[in-house]
């Protein structure tokens, strides 16, 4: 005995309809951020110069993480993210990402200073908000002859992400060899490819 499923005939032409909505739907999510709406993306770029060296640091929060750490910054509990509990995070976090950031001129240890923090919180998926901090540091190199510059980020190791890093010498100084790109390809984490 075999049954056959018949479907309702507005719910059978609805069916497509749905389909190519949810398609839609994961496509945009994929642009957005492509490794899904619970990652941690990362981007560093580090700038060489005969003074010192300059670090753009940009973390790119999805939806999920962004929500546990609006909660985190809800310091008073009532459902909001006032601008004070957002600096207050803000100056928190970026000190903390700064530690996590190791800089290495010939073999030393490279100490850097941050000189500007932004925190945005850009629209995404169905209406969430995203995070993104950007975060400006200088560390001082003393400079005689060729430097070798070794980075790592240990900042969110464990979690899923897109990390980029790149190296762009300012005008004043030249780069003889990199193991990393002079060029990103995800605008600062605002164009995922």
């Amino acid at each position: 005995m075999t049954a056959a499923l018949r479907l309702p005939r507005r719910l059978a032409l609805l069916s497509p309809l749905v389909a190519l909505l949810l398609l839609v739907g994961l496509a945009s999510t994929a642009i957005a951020h492509p490794l899904g709406n619970f990652t941690i993306n990362r981007y560093s770029r580090i700038e060489p110069a005969r003074d010192g060296l300059r670090l753009l640091y940009i973390v790119d929060m999805a939806e999920i993480p962004t929500h546990a750490e609006r909660q985190a910054m809800d310091r008073n509990g009532d459902g909001a993210v006032s601008t004070a509990e957002a600096d207050t995070y803000r100056q928190q976090m970026s000190e903390t990402l700064a530690e996590g950031l190791l800089v290495q001129a010939n073999g030393q240890l490279v100490s850097l200073a941050i000189e500007h923090t932004q925190l945005e919180f850009p629209p995404g998926q169905a209406g969430l908000p995203t995070l993104r901090l950007v975060i400006t540091l200088q560390g001082a190199v003393p400079v005689h002859g060729a430097v070798t510059v070794d980075f790592r980020d240990t900042n969110f190791a464990d979690r899923l992400g897109w990390s980029e890093i790149i190296a762009r010498p300012d005008a004043s100084a030249r780069l003889l060899a990199s193991t990393v790109p002079a060029q990103d390809v995800s605008q600062e984490l605002t164009a995922y490819p």
